[in-house]
């Protein structure tokens, strides 16, 4: 993980999913790491425009867009798209 910008102090990164049992399913980590960070920490999902239609197919994906804030950003096909947190509200009301 080295070469990787931390923008704001407040934020971290993680190698937790290279250890976790395989396959690695989002859901499991998000799981794994509330549990062993319950100290209020919240997390969500950052994910490239290019993945949104392919979240039918996660596991879990409903208790995901649930429980989870999900920022998207342009990547691939939707480089030019403007994306916003409204992203995660359009995911919460949507049936994809």
């Amino acid at each position: 993980m080295r070469g990787v910008a931390i923008p704001r102090p407040d934020q971290t990164l993680s190698d937790v999913e290279f250890r976790l049992p395989k396959p690695s399913y989002t859901i499991d980590t998000l799981r794994y790491l509330e549990e062993h960070h319950a100290d209020g920490v919240a997390f969500a999902i950052l994910m490239g425009a290019d993945l949104v239609p392919q979240l039918p197919q996660w596991k879990e994906w409903e208790a995901i867009v649930e429980k989870y804030p999900i920022y998207v950003y342009p990547r691939g096909e939707g480089r030019g798209e403007s994306v916003s947190k409204k992203m995660t509200v359009f995911l919460r009301n949507s049936s994809i």
